[in-house]
């Protein structure tokens, strides 16, 4: 390894640790094609190409899996046993990396990556070195390890953990929830440096709540990595702060409608038919939001919006609450079948157990 870890390095670093879910029903997010272009910052293509080099060298596996919070297999990494000697002999050298780094007096000082920044994953220091500017030939750390929120234990509360209990959060209706664990996860990838990160997670948090602590700040993050990074939902969090969004194209207006319709159906009751015709724009084409739709319909909670969410292509959790929802207005009880067997797919035994009370009543 050269004084900054390749991308290729990070996607074996941050594939550490997947033996131990093998046998799993379900494989951790993390270590998924979307998992990796999540905790990485990289692009899928970029992601793709490093993995074609490792497989080619026998370092890692590609397999369709079941993965968490994903409706169908996707695309997942585990490593041989050859990559895995790999990461043991990365890890070690990031570990007693020698690094350069300014003590309590201005002046510079030096130590092992380790003894400056201990008890993270070796994900991290890679993170931290990669960001590092390079000063006399060593890396120049200038990360904050204790600010304004106190000593982050990234041991423990890692930045993939994070974003993986927002997942969570958000397939189960809990944005404000959802938005906190982003923050937190902005805040450290701040600390390490990734500024794609922390706009990113901001971002989506802003899109959650509507909430933007500091627009100047993420305004610049956004500049600074450029605005390509992002897609058009993640600019739109920006709204009205923002010149970054063309207010003549039709595809951002019609998501901003839909959003703007979400936070008004928490206050006021809206006719039915302007809503379905939002609905009817963000359920086709480039527009297409199938979990707004369900989180206007459920707002809404006419039969007709319901039904309207029900055809579309939904997270199984949201298909459930909009299934439930519209089956306690229509009493067709074939929604309740095809809830069972897609909770049968996933072993949800909670769900079958809901079903079959309904179905027998």
């Amino acid at each position: 390894m050269s004084i900054k870890p390749s991308n290729a390095d990070r996607v074996l670093i941050a594939l550490s640790g997947c033996q131990q879910y093998l046998d799993r029903f379900e494989y951790p997010r993390r270590y998924s094609q979307r998992g990796l272009v999540e905790r990485l910052g990289m692009a899928q293509s970029h992601i793709s190409r490093e993995v074609t080099t490792l497989i080619s060298k026998g370092l890692l596996i590609s397999e369709r899996r079941r993965v968490a919070n994903e409706r169908k297999r996707v695309t997942a990494y585990i490593l041989t046993e050859k990559g895995q000697d790999k990461v043991e002999e990365l890890s070690a050298e990031l570990a007693n990396c020698e690094v350069l780094h300014r003590g309590d007096d201005g002046q510079l000082k030096r130590n092992s990556l380790e003894d400056l920044v201990a008890n993270v994953e070796p994900l991290e220091w890679a993170n931290i070195l990669k960001q590092a500017k390079t000063h006399d030939g060593l890396p120049l750390i200038e990360i904050n390890i204790e600010g304004d929120e106190g000593e982050l234990d990234l041991s423990s509360e890692t930045i993939t953990l994070l974003i993986e209990m927002a997942q969570l959060k958000m397939a189960t209706g809990d944005a404000i929830q959802a938005a906190l664990r982003l923050r937190r996860a902005a805040t450290l990838h701040r600390r390490t440096g990734n500024a794609f990160g922390e706009a990113k997670c901001l971002l989506i948090a802003a899109g959650l709540d509507g909430h933007i602590a500091d627009v100047n700040h993420l305004n610049s993050l956004v500049d600074k990595v450029g605005e390509s990074a992002f897609n058009a939902d993640e600019l739109l969090a920006l709204g009205g702060f923002s010149s970054k969004l063309d207010d003549g194209n039709a595809l951002q207006q019609a998501i901003q409608r839909g959003r703007d319709l979400s936070l008004l159906l928490e206050t006021k009751e809206i006719e039915e038919n302007e809503v379905l015709d939002i609905i009817k724009d963000l359920s086709v084409g480039a527009a297409s939001r199938p979990e707004l739709v369900a989180d206007i319909a459920l707002k809404h909670c006419s039969q007709a919006t319901l039904e309207a969410a029900w055809e579309l292509d939904l997270s199984v959790n949201t298909r459930g609450h909009v299934g439930f929802s519209l089956f306690q207005l229509n009493g067709d009880k074939s929604i309740l079948q095809q809830l069972k067997k897609l909770f049968e797919e996933i072993e949800d035994a909670a769900g079958i157990e809901v079903c079959e009370r309904l179905l027998s009543s």
